[in-house]
């Protein structure tokens, strides 16, 4: 049987999407662990300088500028060279990288040292995690059946909030048997040692399963890749008008409701960081089924009319959504009503799922086939990462400046809104997407 008919059978496809999804839930497994380290951390005065680094808001916002870069990078080689090949090398890069953050310490280099190469460390991180997260979609996308790119690119959405589970897990397991010191001096390095698991894990993949066949091939290198798209008027077309906006107003209302909300009820809020991963923890086990299904339904009813129906019901929750965190967060964080956050966060993640689950295969859908990966790559990146990180930046400057915790989520609310009705008016008029 030929390789390439193998991935398409069903045993075959659900093998490599399993694999392929485990791959990206340990790389927003590195990412989560960030986030909550920093919250960890942030209450006790014990940890290493590197770990300050390493769990500062600048560190984690540095993680973001390199995205795009990646995803250029690595989407062009996986239209020029496969996609399967451009996914194994980013995976193996950031099973590296995540490996060295572990290993940096100030016993045999300077603190100040440490701290710089902290910093390289996370742009390099973010380089390749941009190239693992695009080469992984347009992987399954272009593998799965034409009427069932929804159903399986589903199952990698699903792996943010899995990966953040696991981080969560990982991290209570750690507290239960050592102090907060310990783990501000020594045990986040092991967090990060698990990471490791990316690079045998991206071995296996590469020997395992086939690469699809490229849709063009007369280029011979990523840069003439890019320089023929940059003078492809009808390919940037497709890039910078519907599906750029819609991942915009995706990408901020599900950064908002999976991120912002820990900045909102953490250093605004003052809820324990236990009380908050509980919450999180459970309101997230909850909404993994809905991304498979709402995956499946787009196949069958269209994802531009999922996407954008998500879209405005996104805007018009997601300020009750954190009107309402506010109002059963306690009182400088004492007296959190859990069942009621944790019934919020349901209510509110079936709406920004509902659009979240089939907006990678809208995307894909819309960019010319040929540059599918690099096109995907530069708006996913655009839309889910470097716009909101923006948003989370100036969140964080109306507060310092006028103790507004409301200014972010207004500033989210406008991006998102905009996009929302741009995305609405320019949208495709015939599609069976």
């Amino acid at each position: 049987m030929d390789k390439y008919k193998y991935e398409t059978t069903v045993k075959g496809l659900w093998d490599v999407t399993g694999m392929v999804s485990l791959g990206v839930i340990l790389v927003f497994y590195c990412y989560y662990l960030t986030g909550i380290l920093h919250f960890e951390t942030s209450q006790t005065k014990e940890s290493s300088s590197g770990l300050s680094v390493v769990a500062s808001y600048l560190s984690f916002a540095t993680g973001f500028i390199f995205r795009p870069l990646g995803a250029i990078y690595f989407g062009a080689l996986a239209d020029t060279a496969g996609k399967k090949r451009a996914l194994v090398k980013s995976f193996k890069m950031l099973g590296v990288v995540s490996l060295c953050m572990a290993l940096l310490h100030e016993s045999y280099m300077p603190a100040n040292v440490v701290s710089v190469f902290v910093i390289i460390v996370r742009l390099l991180q973010g380089f390749a995690t941009a190239g693992t997260v695009t080469c992984a979609i347009a992987y399954i996308y272009d593998l799965a059946p034409t009427l069932e790119k929804g159903r399986f690119t589903s199952w990698l959405q699903m792996a943010a909030p899995s990966g953040y589970l696991i981080a969560m897990a990982i991290v209570i397991l750690f507290k239960l048997f050592v102090s907060a010191e310990d783990l501000g001096i020594w045990g986040w390095r092991v967090c990060f040692l698990l990471s490791g698991l990316i690079y045998p894990l991206a071995v296996y993949i590469d020997r395992k399963f086939p690469d699809v066949p490229l849709t063009y091939d007369r280029e011979t290198s990523a840069i003439s890749h890019l320089k023929n798209l940059l003078s492809d008027k009808s390919a940037l077309k497709r890039i910078f008008t519907f599906a750029l906006f819609i991942a915009i107003n995706v990408g901020v209302l599900a950064y908002f409701f999976n991120l912002y909300r820990l900045y909102f009820l953490g250093p605004l809020l003052k809820v324990p960081s236990d009380a908050i991963g509980f919450i999180v923890a459970i309101s997230s086990l909850f909404l993994l089924p809905l991304y498979p299904l709402f995956g499946v339904i787009s196949d069958r009813v269209g994802r531009t009319k999922m996407c954008l129906a998500g879209a405005f019901l996104g805007i018009a929750v997601i300020f009750p959504y954190f009107y309402f965190m506010q109002k059963f967060a306690g009182v400088g964080g004492i007296g959190a009503n859990k069942a009621a956050l944790i019934i919020i966060m349901v209510l509110t993640g079936f709406v920004i799922t509902l659009s979240y689950a089939p907006v990678v295969a809208l995307v894909c859908d819309s960019v010319e086939s040929r540059y599918r990966a690099v096109s995907f790559g530069v708006i996913y990146n655009i839309g889910f990462s470097f716009i909101p990180s923006l948003l989370q930046i100036a969140g964080s400057y109306f507060y310092d400046k006028n103790a507004s915790i409301y200014g972010g989520i207004y500033a989210a609310l406008i991006v998102a809104t905009l996009a929302g009705g741009i995305s609405y008016l320019i949208r495709p008029k015939r599609t069976t997407a």
